[in-house]
């Protein structure tokens, strides 16, 4: 087959990853699956560094790296503080697939469903259902404005399933709620497609990213055929039970591009299990180079467990549970502050900290930069950076007397664009991503995992898959989640940018097609968007808050 592809097909599977998708389709779990990789090319997807979720769509839209599209993580600091706020569409600063194929002037028609990081919903030549970091339902999560409307004419929309809001003794509950929301999410994605004859159609599912936060050990045992302790064997059922809705899923759009559309399964980033967790500003604390005050410390971890306590208790009650979920997930306004950690932090006596769990990294306490910054920029401040990083690798733990650090970055190491200096001064990765860096003020400097720190997390490698009139099947081929925008446009017969970090994996591609097909490449005017810019409001910034603290990156 040599033909030029009459549209493109993105299919958005959340931290699907090659070694859970793999075995489920060889054990006949996911057939449709199966079916495709027999006749795809598919391999490895390497994502962002560190594999964060917001980062890593943002770099799936714009086909640019982090320190250039501007967002490194689910939020950004705010000037003149240490304090955070979360990032949206808006604070994108390079154009997004959405725009480059959705301009009026190219014709094109573009459908793009719960993506991550388009909220507000960005005005196109087509539709667009914001997806995760949306503040909720009472807001105007789709263009055009009118489309939400229909959408919740058949039933209420939900959001996303916050996972954190379950407990290990309501994970039956947890994956019920999951699959009545993926069910949703399935019938929603398929009436957009019959829609119209979309040039670019892309449909995200974030439910493969919930369940395997969650429930890492019993999708383990499903893959690896063994009988798990009674509690998680009786989740194996539910489990099949989704992966065979995501399988379904898939299957039916498979069908629907025939021969005559291309298709890219893909995620933003893999997955694993997680082993132990790494409390970070305490090991900074034990090593002299973060101070703070050990009593109100206390007095915050203690109300965070009777917290907890608290949701268990209603949890185990009949009729109550929807207590824990709901009171237990308002905002945060009022109430409490993210991040209130950093105001009993010592800023005088403190040379290093961190900030975010997604980061997994560590500031300097640079002055300048920091409000209250005690070390000089430039040759201490690399100083600096040099003993804290070579004092990480040097930590082991105690529980079996390893190294714990696989890798350790200056941010100048992996970043040179114009938002670099939004990373932190060094970034790491713990035991390849079993292990994971957490800035809670925690008693001890490892700690296990447990329903509340989940049990699976990121890995770097994503999943690519290509399948399409014009693809050359095979697998192991490796690919950047920044190569997905050349890909698309490629298969669009559209010119690529000439500015991107991505780049067209031409072995995807048949040799003869490609000879008959050059891709075409076009000066890029501007590496910024056009459009608004800025911040979301203080009541969607501490709804956004609740809703990561629900996903447990907070």
């Amino acid at each position: 087959m040599d033909k030029i592809p009459k549209g493109v097909i993105v299919i958005g599977l959340d931290g699907a990853t090659l070694d859970v998708l793999i075995p489920l389709a060889k054990q006949g779990l996911m057939p449709r699956m199966g079916e495709l990789l027999k006749k795809s090319a598919y391999g490895p997807l390497t994502s962002v560094i560190p594999p964060v979720t917001g980062p890593a769509w943002t770099t799936f839209m714009t086909g640019m790296m982090p320190d250039r599209h501007g967002l490194m993580d689910f939020v950004h600091r705010t000037e003149g503080s240490v304090h955070r706020v979360p990032v949206n569409y808006n604070r994108i600063q390079t154009p997004t697939i959405l725009e480059m194929v959705g301009k009026q002037q190219t014709g094109k028609r573009v459908c793009g469903f719960n993506i991550p990081i388009t909220y507000p919903a960005p005005e196109i030549n087509g539709i667009v259902v914001s997806g995760m970091l949306t503040p909720g339902t009472d807001v105007d999560y789709t263009y055009p404005k009118e489309l939400k409307q229909e959408i919740e004419a058949i039933e209420p929309y939900i959001l996303d399933v916050f996972w954190q809001t379950f407990s290990d003794s309501s994970s039956e509950a947890f994956l019920r709620r999951l699959i009545e929301f993926e069910k949703q999410k399935v019938r929603i994605s398929r009436e957009l497609y019959e829609r119209e004859a979309w040039d670019l159609f892309i449909s995200v599912f974030v439910g493969t990213d919930r369940i395997q936060h969650a429930l890492w050990p019993v999708i383990a045992g499903i893959i690896d055929a063994k009988t798990l302790e009674p509690r998680w064997e009786a989740l194996k059922p539910l489990v099949r039970e989704y992966f065979s809705i995501v399988d379904d899923a898939v299957g039916w759009l498979l069908d629907k591009a025939g021969d005559e559309k291309a298709i890219f399964v893909m995620s933003d980033h893999g997955f694993g299990p997680l082993d132990r967790k790494f409390y970070v500003n305490r090991w900074l604390h034990d090593q002299g180079w973060l101070a703070f005050d050990e009593r109100m410390a206390r007095t915050q971890r203690t109300k965070a467990l009777v917290k907890l306590l608290l949701k268990k208790i209603l949890l185990r009650i009949p009729g109550l549970g929807k207590i824990a979920t709901s009171k237990m997930t308002r905002p945060m306004k009022g109430r409490m502050k993210a991040y209130q950690f950093l105001d009993i932090i010592d800023w005088d006596k403190t040379t290093a900290y961190g900030v975010s769990n997604t980061e997994q990294g560590i500031y300097i306490n640079l002055k300048g930069r920091e409000p209250n910054g005690i070390i000089e920029p430039g040759e201490e401040y690399q100083r600096v950076c040099k003993q804290v990083a070579d004092a990480l690798k040097q930590v082991v733990d105690p529980q079996d007397g390893k190294s714990i650090v696989s890798h350790a970055y200056s941010r100048d190491e992996l970043y040179s664009g114009p938002h670099a200096g939004e990373s932190p001064d060094i970034i790491f990765f713990l035991r390849d991503g079993a292990y994971l860096a957490d800035v809670k003020l925690h008693p001890k400097p490892f700690g296990p995992t447990s329903w509340t720190t989940g049990r699976g997390t990121h890995r770097l490698d994503g999943t690519f898959i290509a399948y399409g009139p014009n693809v050359k099947p095979q697998s192991g081929i490796r690919t950047s989640i920044a190569d997905l925008v050349p890909c698309i446009l490629y298969q669009l017969g559209m010119a690529i940018p000439d500015n991107l970090d991505g780049k067209l994996p031409l072995d995807v591609f048949d040799k003869e097609f490609v000879t008959a097909n050059p891709p075409s490449y076009r000066t890029a005017e501007s590496s910024e968007r056009e459009g608004k810019q800025g911040d979301m409001d203080e009541d969607e910034q501490a709804l956004v808050f609740e809703r990561l603290k629900g996903l447990g990156y907070l």
